[in-house]
């Protein structure tokens, strides 16, 4: 008989003997899931249960019938946003027997329930009645950032920003009476770059600093990674997207921008929006477009959440995702209202399409230059790519160019110096934007001596000494945090709130390089500031390992 998966019957009225063990994106980018328990108290959950995407690791768990657990028996999830490789697995949970909730920012159950949906049609190992059978459970939506929130008998939450994309959150796991010793452990999520009064992503807000763990476990994609300034700065971005703009101006030909549909695509149609505003009249020949379902949809949501706000401490009223960077960048006041219902309206604007489709706007009667030029351009492309008469700007699907809309898209183009193609964000190796980039290195005249060719799918392959389109990387889009922001994540309770308690952080998410190296740079800033800190980078070689957690408090 398996243990009950209501939560309350889970009893914690005595101190609780917590502990965690390390079941994916070990040594790799994605598969994230962690597992905790009590056993003497019935107590079984995970945060995160993702699947594991564009990488090899051997017999790993989730290909297999035997799971290191037993979904019947866990007690719930914890699910820290929204992609796939932290999400993915959920509906395969309760296919094999899980019935307990999930539990997350109120955002992130609408989008994951969209990527689910998504994804359930492409990678054919759940349905969309198993995506039904979720049992979403949040905080309502007047919650505030930071705040307990119950789920058990002395058993809490609470959820921090993590600036990765909008409803992600780092989740801290509180254990034990109110009035008593309580333990924690902080799970990072994925962390997005930059901090507060420095954020570099065009609209979400900053990543929050969590200064209050006991035990912490980070990701570390970029772990081994300090970016350049110039790609962390918004300015160069922007003007690296304006140059591309400029090219097809010139050429008369199209600008396609493979983009992850959650986030990314919302980022560079926000700027787009913006360069256009910069210079009012000079690109009204230039279309812009939006070819992709999924992402129209998730913009459409988008543009509501920005629009929610928390009340802190009964004292402050602050937006939950829009960014401080915004109001600078359009030049408004973020503490007038009728600035920040403008500045709300414009990100909304940029971001869906509305029914009309830009007809009907009438043009805003404050701010600076940028708010009474901007106008709103979206517009939803509809049927196979196609040749254009004038300058046009597309957004389609597959960031890596290998699947989706991409797929069709960039065959079509790749023949015309006319065209550029943009990557905006992370290609795995082999799949077409990767290949494209590396190729784009090579001088015209030795890529036509080149024997091969691009293939997608079986009926539409390109020569690689047929290419004459311009092929860019438009850095500068990326949501993950590189080794400076994570190892300043890490710390950020020293400067405010310094503590004795010996602390301990595990590093997961990323390949043993990155992890190795972010361990590097942790414990070497541990040792400037004289901190006590224990790094672990767990391993799967020796199947499961349990860490003991203590109250440290």
């Amino acid at each position: 008989m398996h243990a009950s998966i209501e939560l309350a019957s889970t009893k914690l009225d005595e101190q609780t003997k917590m502990e965690v063990s390390f079941l994916g994106a070990i040594g790799t980018v994605t598969g994230s899931c962690t597992w905790l328990r009590d056993t003497d108290k019935g107590l079984s959950f995970l945060v995160d249960c993702g699947v594991l995407h564009g990488e090899s690791a051997q017999n790993h768990w989730s290909d297999k019938e035997s799971w290191p657990f037993d979904p019947r028996t866990l007690n719930f999830v914890v699910l820290t946003h929204a992609h796939l490789d932290h999400c993915g697995l959920i509906p395969l949970l309760y296919k094999k027997g899980f019935r307990g909730p999930v539990w997350c920012t109120p955002e992130t159950k609408d989008i994951a329930t969209e990527v689910l949906k998504d994804a359930a049609y492409i990678t054919k190992l759940f349905t969309h009645s198993d995506i039904d059978n979720i049992k979403w459970r949040f905080p309502s939506d007047r919650f505030c950032l930071g705040s307990y929130v119950p789920v058990g008998q002395d058993l809490f939450l609470r959820f921090y920003r993590s600036g990765h994309i909008l409803g992600a959150a780092s989740v801290m796991v509180v254990w034990g009476p109110v009035k008593g010793p309580q333990g924690n452990i902080l799970f990072s999520g994925d962390i997005g770059p930059g901090g507060e009064d420095k954020e570099t992503l065009p609209i979400l807000r900053f990543p929050m600093g969590v200064r209050d763990y006991d035990y912490a476990v980070i990701e570390s994609t970029y772990g081994a990674v300090a970016r350049e300034d110039s790609e962390k700065s918004p300015t160069e971005r922007l003007n690296r997207l304006r140059d591309s703009i400029e090219y097809i101006c010139n050429s008369g030909g199209t600008l396609l921008l493979p983009a992850f549909a959650v986030g990314r695509a919302q980022d560079l149609l926000f700027e787009i929006h913006r360069v256009f505003a910069e210079n009012p009249g000079k690109y009204d020949d230039v279309d812009v477009y939006l070819d992709g379902a999924m992402a129209g949809r998730v913009g459409a949501m988008l543009a509501e959440f920005y629009a929610r706000f928390d009340i802190i401490n009964n004292e402050k009223v602050r937006p939950r995702w829009l960014g401080k960077q915004v109001f600078r960048s359009l030049g408004l006041d973020s503490s007038d209202p009728d600035d920040i219902d403008v500045a709300i309206d414009i990100v909304k604007r940029s971001i869906s399409i509305s029914e009309d489709e830009c007809e009907g706007f009438t043009p805003y009667a404050r701010g600076g230059d940028v708010v009474r030029a901007w106008r709103p351009l979206l517009k939803k492309y509809k049927g196979p790519p196609s040749e254009s008469l004038s300058p046009r700007i597309v957004i389609c699907g597959s960031s890596d160019g290998q699947f989706g809309k991409a797929s069709q898209w960039i065959p079509f183009l790749l023949g015309s110096p006319d065209n550029m193609i943009g990557s905006t964000g992370y290609c795995a190796p082999e799949t077409a934007m990767s290949r494209l980039l590396a190729l784009s290195r090579l001088p015209s005249s030795e890529r036509r001596k080149h024997p091969g060719s691009i293939s997608w799918g079986k009926d539409r392959t390109f020569r690689i000494r047929d290419i004459q389109a311009k092929v860019v990387a438009l850095t500068g889009y990326s949501g993950h945090a590189d080794q400076p922001d994570l190892v300043s994540w890490v710390f950020d309770y020293h400067f405010q709130n310094p503590r004795s308690v010996h602390r301990t952080v595990f590093i997961q998410h990323g390949n043993d390089q990155s992890r190795t190296a972010l361990r590097e740079a942790i414990v070497n800033e541990a040792q400037k500031l004289g901190d006590q800190m224990t790094v672990e980078t767990p391993s799967l070689e020796e199947g499961i390992r349990w860490y003991p957690l203590e109250v440290k408090s």
